[in-house]
């Protein structure tokens, strides 16, 4: 038998040898140089211990034949493991992309149905229109105006939970002031909440770290929730405030109305989309029903948490709970 190169020669070859001609082509590349006779007896020797590594001590392989076969189950390991790896990821893929296609089904359901109403309305306008009584076609022009104003809305709200639904915000993902960012959503709604003769005050807290997030789709969050408690306050104010929650270790944004409260019947389906509160429709406020549909996700999708305390006629405040800020 020819003498027998070491184990660092063997793994040399391995990798200045051209992996899409020599290798493919021959796999015996490397195993073709070692004597058969003591490769299938190191391979029963492998088998007979039920390791993936041999006795470092076993006087029946020379050292050199032992770490080399150390060396091909050591690799064939890596390979195994990676190949579980990848198998998972697949799997995980595999998953989020039926529950993409879940989501899909049921939004174009929801959808669907709650174009029907929108457009029924219309219709009946515009009926009126051609066979009413004239001195009522500026109303009916005023309330085909809100349809279609409606309409836009639920398009784009659509739209956001479909980015939403598809895409991985976390790929930009990138430090965030809270602070900042909150304070610039609510110069944006100070008009707002003048011309509603509403109080909208801001109370940043101090030593918040910054977090991790999406800046867009974060401002969404607090835009929604913003527009929401000016819309839903008659009369009094609407309190913003951040802060650092000790217990969960947790950035929070508090958004606090003293507006009409939420009933208790609609508690479980304050998140879902196209829901709307009785009382909200008694009130005929304007909305789409998936703002806090919109909320939820965004917040979800960067590990936070959203809670809600409420009481009839005395207003709600929402929290917003962040993720674990950067270190």
């Amino acid at each position: 038998m020819s003498k027998m190169r070491t184990l660092s020669e063997q793994a040399e070859t391995l990798h200045s040898a051209p992996k899409d001609a020599e290798v493919s082509q021959d796999p015996r590349l490397v195993t073709n140089k070692i004597d058969r006779t003591r490769l299938q007896a190191m391979t029963q020797l492998a088998r007979r211990s039920g390791q993936t590594k041999t006795d470092q001590n076993s006087p029946d392989l020379p050292n050199e034949e032992r770490e080399i076969l150390s060396f091909f189950a050591n690799e064939m390991l890596g390979v195994h493991d990676e190949l579980i790896k990848r198998t998972r990821a697949l799997e995980e893929a595999n998953h989020r992309l039926q529950e993409i296609d879940q989501l899909k089904t049921r939004l174009v359901g929801d959808v669907a149905h709650e174009l029907r109403g929108p457009l029924a309305s219309m219709l009946i306008k515009l009926d009126l229109l051609e066979r009413g009584k004239p001195e009522n076609q500026a109303r009916y022009v005023q309330e085909i105006r809100q349809q279609v104003h409606r309409l836009s809305d639920m398009i784009e709200n659509i739209l956001d939970l479909s980015r939403i639904y598809m895409s991985n915000p976390a790929e930009r993902f990138s430090d965030i002031s809270i602070n900042e960012l909150v304070s610039s959503v609510i110069e944006q709604f100070a008009p707002n909440a003048r011309s509603a003769g509403l109080v909208l005050e801001w109370k940043p807290g101090t030593f918040i770290p910054a977090t991790r997030g999406e800046r867009e789709q974060l401002e969404r969050v607090f835009s929604n929730l913003i527009d929401n408690a000016i819309k839903y306050t008659p009369q009094g104010s609407v309190i913003v405030a951040s802060g650092w929650d000790s217990e969960s270790r947790r950035i929070y944004v508090d958004i606090q109305d003293t507006g009409l409260g939420i009933a208790p019947e609609d508690l479980p389906q304050l998140f879902s989309r196209f829901h709307r509160g009785r009382r909200v429709e008694d009130a005929a406020i304007p909305g789409t029903g998936l703002g806090l549909a919109i909320v939820k996700e965004i917040v979800n999708l960067h590990g936070g948490e959203i809670q809600v305390q409420t009481e009839l006629n005395k207003g709600s405040c929402f929290r917003i709970l962040l993720g674990a800020p950067t270190s």
